[in-house]
């Protein structure tokens, strides 16, 4: 939805404005993409076990499922502002948005102790994706050059509004590196926090142990 402000007729006696218009926009998109049959256990063949000292051929399950897996949604809604002066001297534009998308689908971490299965696909947070966007240019024309100058700007605040259950960790050999948690950026670092640097071999020994 759009209105044009300086189509109206109490801005016929203002000459500075070429465009003057008001936006606002909002849609909502499914997201399904991901593997096929990820609401049913599926049974893998060839997973052999050992009876009586020897292999035995046979299926077992290897991931586990979420019979409740729907697609995940993104709800964007934006107010917008353009500005154009004095026949394109100047312009100007504001976006403010607020991109929410829910039911993210995500393979969550299980602990070995459940046999070794792969975690399911499921819905597990709400992220959210506020910010603003400001771009601006000048034109002008001086004898027979021509010239635009331009720039944009943006801020933008990514937070995980809602998470399903316990926060999940990315890992490597080291241990936990990534972490996915109500109220921080999704896939925040995780660690240790350096409180300084020693600076000289009395500190090393004062230290707390």
């Amino acid at each position: 939805a759009g209105w044009r402000i300086n189509e109206e007729s109490f801005m016929d006696n203002i000459s500075a404005f070429d465009n003057l218009k008001l936006r606002f926009s909002w849609g909502q998109l499914g997201n399904q993409n991901i593997g096929l049959y990820t609401f049913l256990n599926n049974l893998n063949l060839n997973q052999g076990i050992i009876l009586n000292n020897s292999v035995t051929s046979g299926s077992a399950i290897t991931a586990l499922s979420d019979p409740d897996i729907s697609w995940e949604k993104t709800t964007l809604t934006n107010i917008g502002l353009d500005v154009s002066l004095w026949k394109s001297f100047l312009e100007i534009n504001i976006d403010v948005f607020n991109k929410y998308t829910s039911d993210i689908l995500t393979r969550i971490n299980v602990p070995a102790q459940v046999g070794n299965l792969s975690g399911p696909m499921t819905n597990l947070y709400d992220m959210s994706n506020k910010g603003v966007e400001i771009a601006a240019s000048h034109s002008n024309m001086i004898g027979n050059f021509t010239y635009k100058i331009a720039g944009q700007i943006g801020f933008v605040k990514n937070i995980v509004e809602y998470m399903s259950g316990d926060e999940q960790y990315t890992t490597n050999r080291y241990g936990p590196i990534r972490l996915i948690k109500t109220g921080y950026p999704i896939n925040s670092w995780y660690g240790y926090q350096a409180d300084g640097i020693f600076q000289t071999a009395e500190e090393v020994e004062n230290h707390a142990f």
